[in-house]
């Protein structure tokens, strides 16, 4: 008997709720933590910008994108920025498409230090997935780098474009081409371009090249073959970059007069290197070191350590190493602002540190240092909260003896009362009278935030009156629109430090600048009165 075929029987169709328990992606640990890195990025960036005042140098740069922007005047008399570039133009924009603020004086430094710990991720190709984690999280939480982003310094838009070359030249060296080499070019010139950090940055990295050329040379048995061997492999390459940088540099330098135009005067206003002169730098760097980057120079440690320790550690370790200690040598001999230094030195150290975690992450130490780097990652963080959102100005109604402070406040940093006392100045006088006389230094932030104010050359056409630098009691319309605080490493004692630490307390005088505004009644013009006409006397 034949076998009689069975049809089989067809499969039961699938409920519609199946589909809704279907999973779309997987999220993993890194993803999820890369999530909360960039979050915490933008909110501690963003969150409240508008409210926080602007310093004396933010307000110089200011001044000179609203000149750019409006076709005035404002930035002259003394109130020009030192070192412009490309960031400015593109401030200048925002402030001819936005109106000119607090918040759009800051937006390009801003998404710059926001780009900054983005960038970060581009890297884990290039230096791993941990430590890529490490450079985020170090650049996300680092206090300095929150605060002067916030502050709308320009070594933000420097510290990013130069992350961003490096990673460019790690990815040239994976796949040498001519796009990406010019591509390396643009970014390198557009970090030569954002300002004096980026010329450090890009002096750094020039020396350190050099250094390590040098090594290999010594270290070669046929030099002078290989560099031949070299230059006919990537010849091309080099002709690319240096060829678009140098187009960006002298477009920024014709569009704006960048940073080459103050080259002979701030070399001609060099000072004569001393002991002196290295003390005070090397305490310029080692307090915002020693109370703010606590985590940046653990990974500066153990990168240290990792790059001695590889065999590998003449690679890429080995030249972010040598870049970190040229930079050093520069911020200690270069005559630079305290936040100059720490953002130039930013870069290489961060880089250093996401190498040396990488490196602890696949080693058998790991397990016993992750929680004390932990634990100085919690620390930076609530450092960078204080600095950023408790105390983010100076207070002059706060006692003599609980003063609060910032490390970066040496140049001025400016009170909220200003900008409070600036608002109800222009409700009070309307725009058509709005006219300013200043009577002593006429300040960059001063003249920022009475921007609204026309200034005038004789006091009896003002109406309003700006007394600077007048000592004495207090009254109602004198008010401290800055403070400065230089920090005293001599006077820090453990105590000190401590309460520092803990509740940001000042352990030496803050000193204030003061103005006063005196409002005038408007000039009122007399109309012509009637003429009297007395009569003669009648003849006699």
């Amino acid at each position: 008997m034949a076998p009689v075929a069975i049809a089989a029987e067809p499969a039961p169709l699938e409920s519609s709720v199946e589909p809704l328990d279907r999973p779309l992606h997987v999220l993993t640990m890194e993803e999820l933590a890369w999530g909360v890195i960039l979050l915490w990025t933008v909110v501690t960036r963003f969150f409240g910008l508008g409210l926080s005042t602007l310093s004396a140098r933010a307000a110089a740069r200011a001044l000179f994108a609203y000149d750019l922007a409006n076709g005035t005047n404002e930035a002259v008399g003394g109130l020009h920025p030192y070192s412009v570039g490309w960031a400015q133009m593109a401030q200048a924009a925002v402030f001819a498409a936005a109106g000119a603020d607090d918040f759009t004086a800051r937006v390009i430094q801003v998404v710059a230090g926001c780009l900054l710990v983005g960038v970060a991720l581009a890297s884990r190709r290039q230096i791993g997935r941990a430590g890529a984690l490490a450079l985020g999280l170090m650049l996300a939480l680092s206090p300095t780098l929150a605060y002067l982003t916030r502050a709308g310094s320009d070594g933000i838009v420097a510290d990013g474009a130069a992350m961003l070359a490096v990673v460019a030249f790690m990815r040239l060296r994976q796949l040498p081409t001519r796009g990406r080499a010019a591509l390396l070019g643009v970014i390198a010139g557009l970090m030569l371009g954002a300002g004096t950090v980026g010329g450090v940055i890009g002096l750094a990295l020039l020396l350190s090249a050099g250094i390590a050329g040098l090594i290999a040379a010594l270290t070669t048995k046929h030099p002078y073959l290989a560099a031949r061997v070299w230059l006919k492999r990537y010849g091309g390459c080099v002709d690319a970059a240096v060829f678009a940088g140098s187009a960006v540099c002298l477009a920024i330098q014709w569009a704006v007069g960048g940073p080459f135009d103050h080259i002979p005067t701030r070399l001609a206003a060099w000072p004569a290197p001393s002991m002196v002169r290295l003390g005070h730098a090397i305490d310029a760097l080692a307090l915002p070191a020693g109370f703010y980057e606590f985590a940046i120079v653990a990974g500066v440690v153990v990168g240290l350590v990792a790059v001695v320790l590889t065999p590998r550690g003449s690679g890429r370790g080995g030249f972010t190493l040598l870049w970190t200690v040229v930079t050093f040598a520069l911020c200690l001999s270069l005559p630079l602002a305290v936040e100059e230094k720490v953002l130039a030195l930013m870069p290489p150290a961060a880089l250093l540190g996401g190498i040396g975690i990488e490196y602890l992450y696949r080693s058998s130490g790991w397990a016993s240092i992750r929680w004390p780097l932990l634990a100085l990652l919690i620390l930076s963080a609530y450092v960078q909260l204080m600095i950023n959102f408790i105390y983010p100005a100076p207070n002059p109604a706060e006692p003599p003896w609980t003063r609060h402070a910032n490390l970066y406040w040496s140049d001025g940093a400016t009170t909220l009362d200003l900008p409070m006392r600036a608002a109800l100045l222009e409700r009070q006088i309307p725009p058509l009278d709005a006219t300013v006389f200043c009577a002593g230094e006429w300040t960059s932030v001063l003249r920022w935030y009475l921007r609204g104010f026309r200034p005038v050359q004789n006091a009896d056409h003002a109406r309003l009156l700006v007394l600077t630098g007048q000592d004495g009691h207090p009254s109602p319309d004198r008010v401290d629109y800055a403070e400065r605080w230089e920090a005293q490493p001599n006077r820090l004692t453990w105590h000190h430090a401590l309460r520092y630490l803990l509740r940001l307390e000042a352990w030496g005088a803050l000193t204030s600048e003061t103005a006063t505004f005196q409002v005038r009644p408007p000039v009122v013009p007399m109309s012509n009165p009637a003429t009297v006409v007395i009569p003669p006397p009648p003849a006699p």
